[in-house]
């Protein structure tokens, strides 16, 4: 697994005095897609996770619930397998993904007010 030079997973100052830091959820995700990304013979590389400016105002990204990964060396037919594998396992546990252009977001979205669902997967 990759992680870009300027992605920032921790430690990043909040609007108040505390720091952010990515939520345990988006370090499952990132596991696995990670695996996911490994059975069809690619790497995984993290392009956002806290930094940056995001196309929605009130992105996850900032609470430390999304993270991006990228899809610039797949074809549309591997995107959306992979995309409909992390479906299989994410949806379940309260995750959404969204391909974009050169990347797939994946944020920590329950529709549910389920807080157990790491219980659940460890």
């Amino acid at each position: 697994m990759r992680i870009k030079s300027d992605v920032i997973l921790d430690g990043v100052a909040g609007n108040g005095s505390a720091d952010k830091h990515l939520q345990p959820q988006i370090y499952y995700a990132i596991g696995v897609a990670r695996a996911i990304y490994r059975r069809y013979g690619y790497g995984l590389t993290v392009t956002s996770g806290l930094e940056g400016k995001h196309s929605v105002v009130n992105s996850k990204h900032y609470d430390g619930l999304a993270v991006d990964i990228r899809t610039k060396k797949l074809v549309s037919v591997e995107i959306q397998r992979i995309v409909t594998d992390l479906k299989t396992i994410l949806d379940k546990e309260g995750f959404d993904m969204r391909i974009e252009p050169n990347h797939i977001h994946i944020e920590y979205d329950p529709k549910t007010d389920d807080t157990k669902w790491i219980e659940r997967v460890i």
